[in-house]
């Protein structure tokens, strides 16, 4: 199972592991939010997406997921935008 902790600056992510009772944890990597002051971290419904608003910077940075190890990949993909703080998704019937 992977857990993600989010801090300012930087996505670091964790694994956790379960081997009967012991839980280990240690982190997988760590990935710029490409922007300042990251405000909100969100996934796709798929899981398969990541995006980074970043308030100061104005922008919201895209980010593919590996489905097996966890480990996060900038797209390219930068939406500029007026102080974002939160990203919310519309369903497609909406």
């Amino acid at each position: 199972m992977i857990l993600r902790a989010l801090f300012l600056g930087s996505t670091f992510l964790v694994t956790i592991s379960q081997n009967g009772s012991a839980t280990s944890v240690g982190p997988i990597g760590w990935e710029s939010t490409r922007g300042k002051t990251p405000r909100f971290f969100t996934l796709a419904a798929d899981g398969a997406m990541l995006y980074a608003a970043n308030l100061a910077s104005h922008n919201i940075v895209a980010y593919r997921v590996d489905q097996a190890t966890g480990r996060l990949t900038a797209t390219g993909q930068v939406i500029e935008t007026g102080s974002p703080s939160c990203i919310v998704f519309r369903s497609a019937s909406a």
